[in-house]
C-alpha cells in the first residue's frame, strides 16, 4: 500500500482474546491514523451484540470475501493455525493489502513465499505479534542488533509453559494441576499440546534463528521435547542444585562453520540466578548474543490478549507511518545440529523392588561419568544425577538401558544444564 493521506482502514480476521484487544485499542480514540473497518468471525452476530463498543459502522461477517470487499487498507490476521489462515494471509497480500499476523506457525513454515508475495506487490507484512507478544525481541533483532553478528539467542519464549512451571517450583503444583490453572485462566487451550509439547516455541525459535543468523531454518529442523516429562522430583532436585527448570528456547552457532547452527526447545535446569529462571507466570526472556554488543536481555509479558494486541497494533501503526516492503526472508537453508555438550540431569524412575540394574554401573559402563548423585535407588522409585558433558547418543543408550519396556511405570528423562545471563 502506498502511504495514506486518511486513517488507514483496518479489518480483523479473528475476534478471540487478541482480536477483541486489537479491537478495544483502534476503538479508543488514541491512535486516530488508525480505524476499525471490518471484523470477520465465525459467530458475527454474536460478537457484535457482546461488543457494545465498537462503533456502528464497522462491518460484521462471517465471510472473508466480503471483509475484502469492505475497502481495509489492512488485514489482520489473528485466527491462527494454518488453514484458512495461510490462505486468506496469500489472498490479502495478492489482493495488494499489507498484513499485520501474530501467526508463528504460518510465518515459520512459509515466510519466504509469502515475503516474497508482499514485495511484488509493494505491501508490507509485519509479525511482530508471532514472538514474544509485546517483548520487542524480532524488532530488536533486526534493527537493534542489525550491525552486530548474532552467535546465539536463548530464552523462554512460551509464556504458557513458563506459568506452569513457575507454579510447579513456587507452589508444589502437579503437572496437571498447574495446566488446569492455566487453563481456567485463559492462558493455555482446551488441547494445550502446541504449548507443552513444544510445537509453539519451536516455531518461534525457527524464526528468531531465521532473522537472527540470516539462514533459513524450518521448525521441523529444531529437537524438541515435551515438558510433560518434569514430574515434582525433578523439580526438587533442581532446586538441590541451584537452579530452576524452565523450557529453553535455544540456537547458537556452531564455531568455525558460518552456516551450521544448533537448535533445540527443551526443559532446561537454568541457575537460580538467570534471568530465565527469575520469570515469573507468563512473561518472556530472550537473550541475545552478539560479538561486539555482548548479552542483551529482552523481558516482558509473552502471552495474553492485551500483551499481543500492543505488539499487533504497533505494527499497524508502523504501516500507517512507514508502509514500506518487508524485508528479503534468508534463503540459505542452514544445517541444524541438535544437542548440547553441557553436562545433562539425568533422573530413572521405575518400580520399586523390580530385579533392574543399578544406574550408576550401566553409565560407567557407557563412558558416562557421574558428577552429581542426587539420589541412591534404594526402595524408591527415583533415582537421579547430574552426569559430566557426553555424546548424545551416549544419553540416548543410556536412558534406553535403564528402563525395563515391560515396567509401565519406567521413565528416564535427560534435560540439559544450561548457564545463560
Amino acid at each position: 500500500m502506498s502511504g495514506c493521506s486518511g486513517p488507514v482502514n483496518v479489518a480483523l480476521l479473528g475476534f478471540g482474546t487478541v482480536g477483541q484487544s486489537v479491537a478495544r485499542i483502534l476503538c479508543d480514540g488514541r491512535h486516530p491514523s488508525l480505524r476499525l473497518r471490518a471484523v470477520c468471525t465465525r459467530r458475527a452476530a454474536d460478537a457484535q451484540r457482546d461488543a457494545p463498543w465498537v462503533p456502528s459502522e464497522v462491518l460484521w461477517t462471517t465471510d472473508f470475501d466480503e471483509t475484502m470487499a469492505a475497502g481495509a487498507d489492512v488485514v489482520v490476521e489473528l485466527i491462527g493455525g494454518f488453514d484458512p489462515a495461510r490462505a486468506w494471509i496469500v489472498s490479502a497480500l495478492a489482493a495488494g493489502r499489507s498484513v499485520v499476523t501474530a501467526n508463528k506457525q504460518v510465518m515459520a513454515e512459509h515466510g519466504p513465499e509469502l515475503v516474497d508475495l508482499a514485495r511484488a506487490r509493494g505491501c508490507s507484512l509485519r509479525f511482530e505479534a508471532a514472538v514474544g507478544g509485546a517483548t520487542p525481541v524480532l524488532c530488536g533483532i533486526r534493527d537493534g542488533l542489525s550491525a552486530d553478528r548474532i552467535s546465539r539467542m536463548a530464552g523462554v519464549v512460551n509464556g504458557t509453559n513458563n506459568f506452569i512451571l513457575t507454579r510447579m517450583e513456587r507452589h508444589g503444583l502437579s503437572l496437571p494441576d498447574a495446566v488446569a490453572e492455566a487453563q481456567a485462566l485463559g492462558l493455555a487451550e482446551a488441547d494445550p499440546s502446541a504449548d507443552l509439547d513444544g510445537l509453539d516455541a519451536r516455531a518461534k525459535l525457527a524464526i528468531l534463528a531465521t532473522l537472527g543468523f540470516g539462514l533459513r531454518v524450518r521448525p521441523a529442523d529444531v529437537a524438541t521435547q515435551s515438558i510433560r516429562v518434569i514430574e515434582s522430583a525433578d523439580i526438587e532436585h533442581a532446586a538441590l542444585l541451584g537452579r530452576s527448570i524452565r523450557q529453553i528456547a535455544w540456537t547458537e552457532l556452531v564455531e568455525g562453520c558460518e552456516t551450521t547452527i544448533r537448535a533445540l526447545v527443551t526443559p532446561a535446569l537454568v541457575p537460580h540466578t538467570s534471568s530465565l529462571a527469575c520469570l515469573e507466570g507468563p512473561r518472556n526472556a530472550v537473550c541475545v548474543r552478539g560479538d561486539r554488543s555482548g548479552d542483551t536481555v529482552f523481558v516482558g509479558e509473552g502471552a495474553g490478549g492485551d500483551a499481543t494486541a500492543v505488539a499487533v497494533v504497533s505494527d499497524l501503526l508502523g504501516i500507517a507511518h512507514a508502509p514500506v516492503p518487508p524485508r528479503v526472508w534468508p534463503s540459505d537453508a542452514a544445517t541444524v545440529l541438535t544437542g548440547l555438550d553441557v553436562p545433562h540431569y539425568l533422573r530413572v524412575s521405575r518400580t520399586p523392588d523390580r530385579d533392574q540394574p543399578d544406574p550408576a554401573v550401566v553409565l560407567d559402563r557407557l563412558g558416562i561419568r557421574i558428577r552429581v548423585r542426587l539420589t541412591v535407588l534404594t526402595g524408591q522409585r527415583d533415582w537421579a544425577a547430574v552426569v559430566l558433558p557426553c555424546r548424545a547418543q551416549q544419553l540416548a543408550d543410556a536412558a534406553a538401558s535403564l528402563v525395563d519396556p515391560s515396567d509401565a511405570g519406567a521413565a528416564a528423562i535427560c534435560l540439559p544444564l544450561i548457564d545463560v545471563a
